[in-house]
């Protein structure tokens, strides 16, 4: 996909998120209005398998917004060697992240000063993280062999 249309789906998704999680309810997801420039028609198995599926969020599973951007649905061309897919914005955020950390670890009163000073393709620094991510983050303390940061990517 074009670099304009993966953002405009992306907005158009992060239209969806009225909690700021990063995340999609799946009927919201599957039931979009007629005027909108995407219909996601990708079943709940597929979501599942790249990843893209949260049933684990407590109520009704939900479509994790970074995740499905970066899903094969959403490749123009590929081949055995490469694939033309949406860019992630996570990875360049990360890749700063871990340029201003310098070091294998970092606490979670770190992080939160760092990430509030950099920008996004949504955010403009300095931004104050919400309530809700800088709790996620402390939770993730507690298990720092899977964290993801796909919410501080979209806020």
């Amino acid at each position: 996909m074009a670099k304009r249309e993966c953002r405009q789906m992306a907005t158009g998704l992060k239209g969806l998120d009225l909690m700021g999680s990063g995340r999609v309810p799946l009927d919201k997801f599957y039931l979009q209005p007629m005027s909108t420039d995407y219909v996601f028609t990708e079943s709940a198995n597929y979501l599942r398998q790249i990843g893209a599926l949260d049933e684990d969020s407590g109520g009704k599973p939900q479509v994790r917004i970074a995740n499905y951007l970066m899903g094969p649905s959403n490749c123009i061309a590929s081949s055995t060697y490469f694939s033309v897919c949406c860019l992630s914005e996570c990875e360049g955020l990360m890749r700063e992240l871990e340029r201003k950390i310098r070091a294998p670890t970092a606490s979670a009163e770190q992080i939160p000063g760092l990430v509030g000073n950099m920008s996004s393709s949504s955010v403009e620094a300095p931004r104050d993280l919400a309530e809700k991510l800088a709790d996620k983050l402390q939770g993730a303390v507690a298990c720092p062999a899977f964290c993801t940061v796909d919410a501080l990517c979209l806020s």
